[in-house]
């Protein structure tokens, strides 16, 4: 048991002494590739980083709601009726706003706040639908509710919800297009850049076969090997990108999105910096992978 234990020790220590004596003995093509792969696909991380921050942005502040002004006749039976319908449509928030109230909200939309005004204010009510209601429920329960006799008239969303629908879907498949790419181009670049170590060191690989070693364990430095390439790769990508995306921060706010708000979230950049680094990792992982498997063949040729 012990001496397996060490044996396990001694292969992983070896293939981890490789990996790095790779690095090393390769550092100009190594940084040769990463920076091409990191000039090349910077500006598509950005804009995923971007896309990514605006979605969530736009899941957080459209909410579905309608607004329902009562007759100024309206009984309180009658209102207890209306809200007692909506209810019963589902997960559904009614909230009544009393003529004071509303009188107050008025006012304060026109910058006073303190008025006394003969004016007499109707009850009103605010109704708030789940946020990933379907569109056609949410406009058949608006048309629905509006359409009760105590109903003076009714506003609702929809179109705002709509649009929104629409910006997430455009994002969403602007991400996985984008992610797919970079996956693919990480990939390529890995796969040249081992198949470029496999010919350069295959008088090396020939001996190691000869003197016993199994294939998965010749590989397992290569494989290593990229792991750290992808790695350091998706930190510096991660970094730029934050820095890129903060820097248009302003530019977004002010002409193609909501004003102050922020794109990134506490918790959010944390979680798409581990996603961003997984993805390049397994990328580069994957074309060391496809390229370390033609070792035996070209021995088996030769």
């Amino acid at each position: 048991m012990i001496s397996r234990l060490l044996e396990i020790y001694r292969l992983q220590q070896w293939s981890l002494t490789t990996a790095v004596y790779l690095l090393r003995k390769f550092k100009l093509s190594n940084s040769v590739s990463l920076i091409t792969i990191f000039c090349v696909i910077l500006i598509p991380v950005t804009l995923v980083s971007i896309s990514n921050s605006i979605l969530h942005i736009v899941q957080k502040e459209t909410s579905p709601y309608s607004y329902f002004i009562f007759k100024t006749d309206a009984l309180k039976k009658d209102i207890e009726s209306f809200v007692g319908i909506a209810n019963e449509l589902g997960e559904i928030k009614v909230e009544i706003l009393s003529p004071e109230t509303l009188k107050n909200q008025f006012f304060e939309s026109l910058g006073i706040y303190s008025v006394d005004s003969a004016l007499v204010f109707p009850y009103a009510a605010q109704v708030t639908y789940p946020p990933n209601i379907v569109l056609e429920d949410f406009k058949s329960n608006h048309e629905l509710m509006s359409n009760r006799q105590v109903i003076k008239s009714a506003e609702s969303n929809h179109q705002l919800i709509t649009r929104a629908r629409i910006v997430e879907k455009v994002a969403i498949g602007f991400m996985a297009v984008t992610l797919f790419i970079i996956n693919i181009f990480c990939t390529l670049v890995s796969f040249v850049s081992s198949k470029n170590v496999l010919f350069l060191y295959s008088t090396e690989i020939k001996g190691l076969i000869l003197s016993g070693l199994t294939l998965n364990t010749i590989r397992r430095p290569i494989i290593l090997c990229s792991v750290i390439n992808g790695i350091l790769l998706g930190v510096c990508l991660y970094s730029a990108s934050i820095f890129l995306a903060a820097k248009s921060n302003y530019f977004i706010n002010e002409y193609l999105f909501l004003p102050n708000q922020k794109l990134s979230d506490e918790g959010y950049s944390e979680s798409t910096l581990v996603f961003l680094i997984l993805m390049t990792t397994l990328s580069y992982i994957l074309g060391s992978i496809i390229a370390s498997k033609q070792i035996k063949a070209k021995i088996v040729i030769e």
